[in-house]
């Protein structure tokens, strides 16, 4: 399968130029450092409240949440992450080629189980106008349980990795002739790599607009 890999920094990607994460098996693998209770954040965030999902840091605890158009799951670690540790998200579809079916989802703590849940159906189509992003949740937050951007505060570097188990081809492109078309093009033959330009610091809190 294909390999998307982005670094902290990588912000509104829009949705047909992201990695394809519906009506897909994938994993997505994430190496933070963090200092306990003392870390929180967004480590990926995909979708807006109306649909989406989000990988974060709830006082040191790795949080996934799955929110099927507010029917929200949500995956807990055991405890606070300390030092250098690898979050693991798999995503099992269930559904081959048809959109929307179930899936199991897997929360691993550096190759330890820490959650799984059963999802009975998925977003079969897009999750709205919100994008995908790494480091931070900008613009509408995928879950009320925070408020954006809830940026990553852990020290050193933030790496996803979202490997699809099924071929790029097989997945359903935009309009034909549309910029987005081309765009999914070049991310299917291209891995994508962003890197901030500083390393991730802890911001002031902000609201919503």
């Amino acid at each position: 399968g294909k390999t998307f890999t982005y670094h902290a920094g990588a912000m509104r990607i829009p949705e047909p130029a992201a990695p394809p994460m519906k009506n897909n098996a994938w994993t997505l693998t994430a190496t933070i450092s963090a200092e306990g209770e003392a870390t929180e954040g967004v480590v990926m965030a995909f979708g807006g409240l109306a649909a989406g999902l989000t990988l974060y840091l709830d006082q040191g605890v790795p949080v996934f949440v799955y929110n099927y158009f507010g029917d929200r799951t949500g995956l807990h670690g055991t405890a606070p992450v300390s030092g250098e540790a690898t979050l693991e998200v798999d995503f099992a579809y269930e559904g081959g080629d048809a959109p929307g079916a179930g899936a199991t989802i897997t929360l691993s703590v550096d190759g330890e189980q820490a959650a799984q849940a059963r999802l009975e159906a998925t977003v079969p189509g897009r999750f709205g106008a919100d994008t995908f992003g790494v480091g931070e949740d900008p613009g509408q937050p995928v879950i009320p349980d925070y408020q954006a951007p809830f940026a990553f505060t852990g020290a050193g570097r933030l790496i996803d990795r979202i490997a699809e188990a099924v071929d790029i081809r097989r997945l359903t492109a935009p309009a034909k002739g549309s910029a987005a078309v081309a765009e999914a093009r070049r991310s299917a033959t291209t891995p994508l790599g962003w890197r901030s330009p500083s390393p991730i610091s802890a911001p002031s809190p902000r609201t919503c607009p």
